[in-house]
């Protein structure tokens, strides 16, 4: 493990640094890029359909049937965005990046249903309490250290409502993971879910594959995990 990647995983503040580095860029979610839906310019483009698909499977069994506001965590290029807008009412979009939120704000420009926020400290304190109706992060939590990641989760039970839901996908390996990747377990992220009032109510593996830092990747496994979250309820 080279000295950068330790620190990523382990410094809080590092790690935010390398996440505005490699996404911080216009130019990193532009038309060439296509939003998102390809990871760099020599890359196949995905096809979009199969993130409307994924939605439809893994997310909307679980919303409430009442959703008038959701947060997005981390938009990236606003691929997911998209499928976030055919179900809630009004989205609040959040990331530490500058860029990212400009490039939103001109995909999205004819939306009038959308706030857009910048945090330096993975502080959610701008969303009113008791409002979210859906919060939902793909792709990020993956990528950041367990500090970060507790900082975002110990905020959303003050300001989901109680029927509230979070889509979160998250680390599943620890550090026996690719270069760059976050140093959370499930079992971790399963505990200190329960330490912030929420409970996990369903979970699906993501990113299956062969990773030679798993297992010397003989073994199959999934790299991530999407929690599906709700507030623990009073007895």
């Amino acid at each position: 493990m080279s000295d950068y990647k330790k620190t990523a995983l382990e410094n809080d503040q590092q790690n935010a640094d390398w996440m505005r580095k490699v996404y911080a860029s216009k130019e990193y979610w532009s038309e060439e890029l296509q939003y998102g839906n390809r990871w760099s310019k020599d890359a196949p483009i995905k096809d979009y359909r199969a993130t409307g698909q994924t939605f439809d499977r893994l997310v909307r069994p679980f919303l409430p049937t009442k959703l008038n506001a959701g947060l997005e965590i981390g938009p990236g290029g606003g691929r997911w965005t998209a499928e976030l807008l055919r179900v809630a009412k009004h989205m609040h979009l959040v990331d530490i990046s500058e860029s990212v939120i400009e490039v939103c704000r001109e995909r999205y420009k004819y939306y009038h249903n959308m706030d857009f926020h910048i945090t330096d400290d993975a502080s959610i304190n701008f969303i009113p309490d008791n409002s979210l109706d859906l919060i939902f992060s793909w792709g990020v939590f993956v990528h950041i250290s367990s500090g970060l990641v507790e900082k975002y989760v110990s905020q959303f039970a003050q300001k989901m409502t109680e029927s509230g839901i979070a889509f979160i996908q998250h680390g599943n390996l620890g550090t026996h993971v690719p270069l760059n990747r976050s140093n959370v377990t499930k079992e971790w992220f399963d505990k200190m879910v329960e330490r912030h009032g929420l409970t996990i109510r369903a979970q699906f593996g993501t990113s299956e594959g062969y990773y030679p830092e798993y297992k010397d990747g003989k073994e199959r496994v999934y790299l991530d995990t999407l929690s599906v979250i709700e507030k623990t309820k009073m007895r």
